[in-house]
């Protein structure tokens, strides 16, 4: 019976410590999200790719 007391407490560490890594992963994305529009230079969209699809799906007139 003592061996399964074991496998239920290491059970329950590596449990604890995959939930605490994945908290500590999503504190830290949100951190770098939120701090990305602020720090990062602005990136200008090339409008003229959506206008190359739009093109090349029509039919020629």
């Amino acid at each position: 019976m003592n061996k399964h007391y074991r496998y239920w407490a290491i059970g329950l560490i590596l449990a604890f410590a995959f939930l605490m890594i994945a908290v500590f992963t999503t504190v830290n994305w949100y951190k770098i999200r939120k701090a990305a529009p602020e720090s990062l230079p602005a990136v200008q969209v090339n409008r003229n790719l959506d206008n190359v699809m739009a093109e090349t799906q029509m039919p020629p007139s």
